[in-house]
């Protein structure tokens, strides 16, 4: 527990007041702490001040600080102990002070004073300085290095640093002369004159350069006026400036060598480049060759055509026509703009972007009817939702997802006073025998409480003479009855749906049969070990003796008095495995104290069978009546075990034949080296890998436990080529035997191969046929074929079976797919259509019809039509349309978007009488919220599947409980916002209660006080709260959350209440 804070009196120092004997004061500006003695500031004893002393660190020693006087300041001398100290030291100060003497040390401790020889005053014999014994600086002097000097020599030394020498020594007095100077980085000259200057790095000449026989200049040289007479050739890699027929930028057309260049060597595609010269005023471009295919195919403004006949697709960036006829279906990705009427028989499809309409009529609308969109986006309306200027009416039922804001929400079919309740299919209704007047609630009929009904107290008569119900305990006489059914019947139920706890000392249950339903039952909960539950169990009351089934302590027992029956058919287990049934040990009895089971007529071993003694058997077999190898069998006839070896003769794989026990193999052409390796383990305890000296090929390996084969995978793994590990750890002495095989080696010939999965050939392969798929290299008549890659010069085209018809355009040719060496399939109508409008295909700026153009198929950006156009099909608008004078479609429009100019932003659109559309400003729609200026009258039920703002001044609920399923409850939003300034006004909890009169107790944030208050009667003025008692808070503890954080300020343990985190201020002077 957080002990309680008491703190000194404190102030500064000049205010130290007259302490009392004993009482603390603490200054706040020195840090000393006083203790009284005598009430007299003589009295006030200082006994501690951080002023004279620094704390030692883990990185520093304590100090000892002596302060300077009073009216001088606060600053000190610190004498600091070191870091770090062997022991313990002392230092004596001499008893007198010497003039001009420095303290020395004589190793003890004890201080003298030492002037020393010719040392007075700041001098220093040159005598005394050891310069021989010093160390060397180790590398060459820098120009900071510094020396000492006597500057004028006049005894005033001075510090100069090495690069003042260097100066004094070359350049020194009046100059110094050279026979050469080499400079390896920059160097500065108002005047140079040399037989030979050889320059590194680079040279500047600030005035004329001139130099009399031939220059090389490596790098660039700039000539920054007067300008450069050459008399001879200038070679270089770059010219800037003017010169003979060469200008800034500019390169006759003469100097180019047009005549030699190397020929394109193949036909001019769309990507290659032109030079020309961009509006013929001397501006050069580069421009592709598709542009020239354009220019020269629609060039210019465009080609003019009479007339323009397709029957397939017409693709056309702009179409200029007096009329368009489109048999097919017309599909525009721009916009069009038809400045007449448009009469599409088969109806109109705007898929993309937004058509604009000045008006649009449709006419299987009804006026005043709200239209919607249907299923396929189709526009509809339905009687059920009507709008006739001022009043929205709902037919059917109305689901408001949203919410539902209205300042006064009325329900025709409900009477007054009667409380609403949600009807079978969630309306709102009402009832006569459940009714509110305002102070009490009438119910006539029976009370059906399926929740709580809170009471302080339900009664049947007196008290001790009856039943009396409180909140927690259920009293009466000395006998209660609880009798369910007819009454002295002694039948029915009771049910208890919680714990059911009998604090008495007898519990008699005198049924026929009592069924317990727990799947456990305890007995001695309250025995502290097992020395108290000694004895506890069943204990069956009979005349000839008690029958008793109990737990013993003594050896952890369950004690039975009478013999154990167990049924026909059942079995003991231990840990839920069958140890003894009425004839047989269990399987899993591995041992027995059984000296001599007798004669078998058979034995079945599932696993493995030590026999230290000998078995004679005729046989031994497996499940599958298989041989067992005979590995430590004593006798036995008929057969020589399982197989462990293969006998091979010839010289290549045809067939083996397994008879008595040897695998006889016939070989034709195999290599000698295909033997079998063969080794045997004996294993240690819990032994799991095991070791094959002679390796071995993963898959070619058959292990054996005491004879017995092994299964690869199952019973162990061998991958490595070098080890096989088992699954289960070994038993000492168990026998394990490894037969490696080897490959085949070289195969010469093979009459028939079937591969069940890959054959991978590293020679040379000669076959009839192959079935399936090849990888990897092949020679012959296929030579130079890789991996998926077959050369161009093992195709026979000249041999290949002509077509024998024209050209469709589903057949398939093979193409390089952009010369990169990826081989595709392209159909010959892309040929077709690369060769009639090659590369992109062929460009128009305009195409100009004066007569009739009919297409199938038209596909434009932008489609002019001067007279009319007519659609016999359907017409299909990615871009949207803008239609000025009307739109007449007899087979339906379907589109994107639509835009109405007659309509107004956030109106709800409704049909007209005429099937036109029309929009009303008494109702809105601003994509979250639906507003309905006047009355709504809805005919059916209220669902608000959103939020529900009232915006009037009081909302009343007048049903029995309300249960408010919300975590959190915020008070004074205004408008679901917080507040932007003060209201004034106290926001809280009022609470109506009777005490001899009706009061109001509230809990509330008191707005002018800033706290919460607890009142136990208050009155509402304004939204005020004016308090005339305050209630009481009875509490198991206090927590406070302050200035100094969350903690616990009052708590209690056993019968003791405690502060804690409480600070005891003695005040300040």
């Amino acid at each position: 527990m957080p002990a309680p804070i008491l703190k000194f009196k404190r102030g500064n120092l000049v205010d130290l007041p007259n302490l009392q004997a004993g009482e603390p004061g603490f200054t706040v500006d020195k840090f000393d702490l006083f203790v009284g003695v005598n009430s007299t500031s003589s009295g006030n004893k200082i006994v501690g001040s951080a002023r004279y002393w620094t704390r030692e660190t883990t990185t520093a020693g304590s100090g000892v600080n002596l302060v300077e006087g009073t009216n001088n300041g606060t600053n000190a001398i610190t004498i600091k102990s070191p870091a770090s100290l062997a022991d313990n030291q002392t230092y004596i100060f001499p008893g007198a002070p010497t003039s001009g003497g420095f303290l020395r040390s004589d190793g003890s401790g004890n201080l003298t004073w030492d002037t020393g020889s010719g040392f007075n005053g700041g001098s220093f014999p040159l005598s005394a300085l050891d310069i021989d014994g010093g160390t060397d600086i180790g590398a060459a002097i820098v120009d900071a290095d510094e020396f000492i000097v006597d500057d004028g020599g006049g005894g005033t030394n001075r510090k100069v640093d090495a690069s003042r020498i260097k100066d004094y020594v070359l350049g020194g007095g009046q100059g110094a002369n050279f026979s050469a100077i080499n400079v390896s980085g920059i160097t500065t000259a108002t005047f140079l004159k040399s037989t030979t200057a050889v320059i590194g790095a680079g040279l500047t000449v600030t005035g004329a350069l001139d130099v009399d026989s031939t220059s090389n200049f490596a790098n660039t040289v700039t000539i920054a006026s007067g300008g450069a007479n050459v008399t001879g050739t200038v070679s270089a890699t770059q010219f800037t400036g003017s010169g003979a027929g060469l200008t800034g930028g500019t390169t006759p057309i003469s100097t180019l060598d047009i005549d030699g260049g190397t020929d394109i060597g193949a036909d001019l595609t769309d990507g290659d480049l032109l030079v020309v010269d961009d509006g013929a005023g001397g501006t050069n471009r580069k421009t592709a060759m598709s542009r020239v295919k354009n220019y020269v195919l629609g060039g210019g403004q465009g080609a003019t055509f009479a007339a323009v006949n397709v029957t397939g697709i017409a693709t056309l960036g702009f179409v200029d026509s007096t009329q368009l006829k489109v048999s097919g279906v017309s599909t525009f990705t721009g916009t069009v703009d038809i400045n007449g009427a448009i009469d599409a028989d088969g109806g109109a499809n705007i898929a993309g972007g937004e058509t604009t309409l000045s008006s649009a009529t449709v006419s299987d609308l009804t006026d005043n009817r709200i239209v919607v969109a249907g299923t396929g986006g189709a526009l509809e309306d339905s009687g059920n939702l009507t709008f006739d200027g001022s009043t929205l009416t709902v037919g059917t039922a109305a689901d408001f997802n949203g919410g539902v804001t209205a300042n006064t929400l009325v329900v025709e079919d409900l009477t007054d006073n009667r409380v609403l309740i949600a009807g079978t299919g969630g309306e709102v209704e009402d009832s006569g025998n459940l009714t509110f007047n305002g102070s009490q609630l009438g119910i006539t009929g029976t009370v059906n409480a399926s929740s709580t009904v809170t009471a302080s107290a339900f009664h049947t008569g007196a008290e001790g003479s009856a039943i009396r119900v409180t909140s927690d305990t259920i009293s009466g006489p000395a006998t209660i009855t609880l009798d369910p059914a007819g009454v002295g019947d002694n039948t029915g139920k009771v049910v208890i749906a919680g714990d059911f706890q009998v604090d008495g000392t007898t519990t008699t249950v005198n049924s026929t049969t009592m069924t317990v339903d727990d799947k456990n039952l305890e007995l001695g909960t309250g025995a502290a070990n097992d020395a108290a539950a000694n004895g506890g169990g069943i204990t069956i009351v009979s005349g000839e003796g008690n029958k008793t089934f109990n737990f013993e302590a003594t050896g952890d027992n369950l004690g039975s008095s009478e013999n154990l029956n167990i049924a026909s058919g059942k079995v003991y287990k231990v840990n839920n495995v069958e140890t003894l049934s009425a004839t047989t040990l269990g399987a899993n009895v591995v041992n027995s104290s059984l000296t001599n089971v007798g004669t078998l007529n058979g034995l079945s071993v599932n696993g493995t069978a030590s026999v230290t003694g000998q078995i004679t058997a005729g046989d031994l077999r497996n499940s599958d009546d298989g041989l067992i190898p005979l590995v430590g069998v004593q006798t036995a006839s008929g057969h020589s075990g399982l197989v462990t070896a293969f006998k091979f003769r010839g010289s290549g794989l045809d067939n083996f034949i397994v008879s008595n026990g040897v695998a006889d193999v016939v070989l034709t052409g195999v290599a000698a080296t295909t033997y079998t390796s063969r080794q045997t383990h004996t294993a240690t305890q819990g032994q799991t890998t095991f070791t094959v000296s002679a390796g071995y090929s993963a898959g070619f390996i058959d292990v054996y436990q005491n004879g017995v084969r092994l299964i690869n995978g199952t019973d162990y793994a061998a991958e490595n080529g070098s080890t096989f590990v088992m699954t289960d750890a070994a038993t000492v002495g168990d026998e394990f035997e490894s037969v490696a095989w080897k490959t085949l080696g070289n195969v010469a010939t093979l009459q028939n191969l079937n591969v069940v999965d890959n054959l991978t050939v590293t020679g040379v392969t000669t076959s009839g046929t192959f079935v399936g798929d090849i990888t990897g290299d092949i020679t012959g008549s296929l030579a130079n074929a890789t991996v998926n890659t077959l050369p161009i010069t093992v195709i026979d085209i000249d041999g290949a079976t002509d077509i024998g018809g024209a050209i469709a355009d589903a057949d398939l040719f093979i193409v390089d797919d952009g010369a990169g060496g990826t081989n595709r399939k392209t159909a010959a109508s892309r040929v077709k259509d690369y060769v009639l409008g090659g590369g992109q295909g062929a460009n128009f700026s305009a195409i100009s019809v004066s007569g009739i153009a009919t297409a199938t198929f038209l596909k434009a950006t932008t489609a002019t039509v001067g007279a009319g156009l007519t659609v016999t099909g359907a017409l299909d608008v990615d871009g949207g349309a803008n239609i000025a004078s009307g739109l007449t479609v007899t087979g339906g429009l379907t589109a994107n978007s639509a835009a109405v100019s007659d309509l107004t932003d956030g109106r709800v659109v409704l049909a007209g009488s005429g099937g036109e559309l029309e929009d009303h400003s008494n109702l809105t729609f601003d994509g979250g919220t639906l507003t309905v200026t006047g009355a709504s009258v809805i005919t059916s039920n209220v669902t608000i599947g959103g939020d529900l703002t009232v915006n009037g001044t009081t909302s009343q609920i007048n049903t029995v409980n309300m249960t408010i399923e919300d975590t959190l409850m915020e008070l004074q939003k205004v408008d679901g916002n917080n507040l932007s300034s003060d209201t004034n006004k106290d926001v809280g909890m009022v609470m109506n209660y009777y005490s001899g009169s009706a009061k109001k107790a509230a809990f509330y944030w008191d707005d002018s006080a800033a706290r919460f208050v607890l009142a136990g009667e208050a009155s509402e003025t304004s939204g005020v709260m004016t308090p005339s008692a305050y209630g009481g808070l009875e509490i198991g503890s206090l927590y406070v959350n302050d200035c100094a954080g969350q903690s616990q300020v009052i708590s209690c343990s056993g019968t003791t209440r405690s502060l804690e985190n409480i600070t005891l201020d003695g005040g300040s002077f």
